[in-house]
């Protein structure tokens, strides 16, 4: 019989799960919150557009505006983060979970396509990807999840190009954040 999902891995025996039950309890909730036809409505919605194609300004502002709108749906603070890359100015969709503790985890995709010309509805490259980030954000901001560190979902540009998305992103942040727009970094520090 073939199984259908993930494959089940058993956690070494001395492993220590970090959260105490009820934080076990809430990451079950917001996992399984998670759903395929969740995923795949959002990959439905992301692959309408023409193209995602980083050289395309106009269609990539109005990708920009719906994944703004999509992480501000769920509650989430959000921003453009705009950097230089590839002989223009391109633009990061970044939302953020303040968290408690210094420091931070980013959990990114990147939402440009090829073909580079033409229609890039970039179902696999990487509106799949893009996809799992809207939904993680969404059982996140569901389920209340209070991280001790800053989270971040960050919707990557220009990684067709040559990564420049995460690494304009990576490299502010190990900056201190400063170029970061102040609304999704409140509170937050290196």
């Amino acid at each position: 019989m073939l199984s259908v999902g993930f494959p089940s891995y058993e956690p070494s025996s001395d492993y220590v799960h970090p959260l105490d039950e009820e934080g076990q309890a809430l990451e079950k909730a917001a996992v399984a919150d998670i759903t395929p036809e969740l995923t795949m409505d959002y990959l439905t919605k992301l692959t309408q557009f023409p193209t995602r194609s980083y050289n395309n300004a106009a269609e990539s502002d109005k990708v920009e505006h719906y994944l703004k709108q999509q992480f501000e749906a769920v509650g989430m603070h959000t921003c453009y983060h705009n950097f230089n890359g590839a002989g223009q100015t391109l633009t990061n969709v970044i939302a953020h979970i303040p968290g408690t503790l210094p420091g931070s985890l980013t959990i990114g995709a990147h939402y440009d396509s090829r073909p580079f010309d033409g229609k890039a509805p970039g179902a696999e490259d990487n509106g799949s990807g893009v996809a799992a980030l809207l939904a993680i954000a969404k059982a996140f901001n569901m389920n209340k999840v209070a991280p001790k560190r800053s989270v971040f979902f960050a919707a990557f540009a220009g990684e067709e190009a040559g990564l420049l998305g995460s690494e304009a992103f990576a490299r502010d942040l190990m900056r201190g954040g400063k170029t970061i727009p102040k609304e999704c970094v409140p509170r937050w520090t290196l």
